[in-house]
This record gives structure tokens, sequence and C-alpha cells, in this order.
């Protein structure tokens, strides 16, 4: 592709890698919609769930987010582009991001909306400075697992007999499971907003 950027409105291989990276996210995502790892125990449960996350947990993520900052790139290079005009979106990527948090656990688009404000701060800086920032931002991500420890979760389950107790008493009792759906909204909105440090530490994603 020989077009310039201010020369069309689209970049197809961009978005084509955009549905690559939202298919492996969702891929991913998929198996927890069921159960954890222990519940997997047939032997092509444990291939399946291996090959997932060998090929495919944290690869889709990474590269969605080298995408979202490509794309923040293109849009300062375009005419049109203005500071006002980049919080306005990121604006509605936090609104869209807080209407999935109240439907699903597990949403990350606010984190994004949030980085998004970053580069705003920070694009315009040296290249040098911005390099040595990404290595800061990209150890800190086994930084935070480090100094952070875990989240309090009582996941996973040591075996597979535990994950299904864990799996029924949510189908008998969980909101998600048997709740209205202003109960499933109640629900997830008490943890909202997300503590930005620990969506960081954590990405639910793929």
């Amino acid at each position: 592709m020989t077009a310039e950027v201010g020369e069309v409105n689209r970049i197809a291989f961009l978005d084509v890698l955009r549905g690559v990276a939202l298919f492996g996210i969702l891929l991913v995502n998929v198996f927890s919609f069921g159960a954890d790892y222990p519940a997997w125990w047939g032997m092509t449960d444990q291939l399946a769930w291996q090959a997932k996350h060998v090929l495919f947990e944290t690869k889709f993520w990474m590269l969605y987010s080298l995408l979202f900052g490509m794309g923040f790139f293109l849009q300062t290079q375009s005419p049109e582009y203005t500071t006002a005009r980049s919080l306005r979106r990121l604006s509605v990527l936090m609104l869209l991001g807080y209407l999935h948090g109240l439907l699903f656990e597990g949403d990350i688009l606010m984190l994004y909306a949030e980085l998004g404000v970053l580069l705003l701060l920070l694009y315009r800086l040296p290249t040098n400075w911005l390099l040595s920032l990404g290595l800061v931002l990209t150890l800190s991500f086994p930084l935070g697992h480090l100094l952070g420890g875990d989240r309090g979760d009582e996941w996973p389950a040591e075996n597979a007999m535990e994950a299904a107790s864990w799996l029924e008493e949510d189908r008998d009792y969980s909101p998600l499971a048997v709740g209205s759906f202003t109960e499933v909204l109640a629900y997830h909105a008490a943890f909202l907003p997300e503590r930005f440090w620990a969506d960081w530490q954590y990405p639910d994603s793929g």
C-alpha cells in the first residue's frame, strides 16, 4: 500500500490486524467463560488449554496495544488533528469501557482510555526519553506482579472437583447466573471505577 496517510480514511491492513487481535483476545477469554483451568481435565481439554496458553495468551492484547499506539500516531499526522479531538475520542472510549464494565468484569477499554491521556502528555518528548520510558513501563508489568502479589482471589482451584464445586455454587447463587439484568449491573457497578494500578498489574485480556 503506497497511499499517504492523508489520502485515505482507513488503512485496510491495520483493520485486518485489529480483527485478528480481537479474535485472539476472544479466544483466550472464552475459555474462562465456562470454567477455570482445573475443570478442563480431559486430555483433549488439556491440549486445547495448553495450546491457548502457549500460542495465544498475552500475544493478542500486545498486538492490539501496538495497534492502539499506531492508530494514535496516525491521528497525530492528520491535518485535522487537535488535542481536543483526541480527548473527545478518549472520553467516548472511557464511556464505552464503563458501560462494558457494567456487563463484563474483564473490561480493558477504560485502561486504554487512561493510557491514551498519558500518550497525549508524553508523545512530544524526545525519542530517547520515550525509549527509556517504554523500557520502564515494560518492566513495570513483572515488577507490579512481584511487588503487588495476587489480588486476593481464591482461584485457581487445586483440582477439577473443587473447580466444579465453584461452578455449581456460581450457578446456584451468583447474580450473574440467577440475577436480573439490573442485579447484574449493580454487581458489576460495585467494582467501578477500577483502580488504575490494579488494572495495570493485571490487564484482563488475551
